[in-house]
C-alpha cells in the first residue's frame, strides 16, 4: 500500500474521532452498473468480479492503483472499527444531555448491532424501531439550527449596535 494512501486513511479516521467532528462516509468505492466509474474500471480490466452481492461498502470490487484489494479491505475494516468503536461513538456524543440517549440508541443500533438488524428485518420491525430515533434526531438538529440562527442574529444586532454607538 502506498504510504500516502495509508496515512490518508488513518488521518481521515483520527480527525473526527479525536475532535467529535462529523464522520466521514467511508467504504471502498463500489461502482454501480450505471456509473461512469464502473464503465471505466471495466474497460481498464480493473473490476475483480460482477458479483452484485459483494457490491457493498465492505468488499473491494475493483483493483486499486496504489494498493492491493486486500490492503484496501483491511484499511477499510481498520477505519470502520476505529470510527465506530464504542469509545469513538461516546466521544462524539452531543453536549446537550437530553440528546445523548437518542444519539447513543441510533449510533449503537446503526453501527454496532448488525445481528439485531437481521431480527428487526425478519420481524418487520425496522420502521417501528428506527422511525422514532430518526424523528428525535431530526428534532434535535432542527432545534440546534434554530439556536444557531438566533445566536447569529443576536451577534449581528450586537455588532450593529456597537457600530452605531461609536
Amino acid at each position: 500500500m502506498g504510504e500516502s494512501a495509508t496515512k490518508g486513511g488513518r488521518e481521515t479516521a483520527r480527525g473526527p474521532v479525536a475532535t467529535g467532528g462529523p464522520m466521514p462516509r467511508t467504504g471502498p468505492a463500489g461502482p454501480g452498473v450505471a456509473y461512469t466509474l464502473f464503465k471505466r474500471l471495466d474497460g481498464e480490466g480493473r473490476l475483480l468480479h460482477k458479483d452484485w452481492d459483494r457490491y457493498d461498502t465492505a468488499h473491494c470490487v475493483f483493483r486499486p492503483r496504489h494498493m492491493s484489494p486486500e490492503q484496501l479491505e483491511r484499511g477499510y475494516a481498520w477505519m470502520y472499527q476505529r470510527t465506530f468503536s464504542a469509545r469513538s461513538i461516546w466521544r462524539r456524543r452531543p453536549a446537550e444531555p437530553s440528546a445523548v440517549p437518542p444519539y447513543l440508541a441510533m449510533a449503537l443500533l446503526y453501527k454496532r448491532c448488525n445481528p439485531l438488524w437481521t431480527q428487526l428485518i425478519r420481524q418487520r420491525l425496522v420502521h417501528a424501531t428506527w422511525a422514532p430515533l430518526v424523528e428525535a434526531s431530526l428534532r434535535r438538529q432542527l432545534c440546534s439550527r434554530r439556536r444557531l440562527a438566533q445566536r447569529g442574529r443576536a451577534e449581528r444586532r450586537g455588532g450593529a449596535q456597537a457600530r452605531s454607538a461609536a
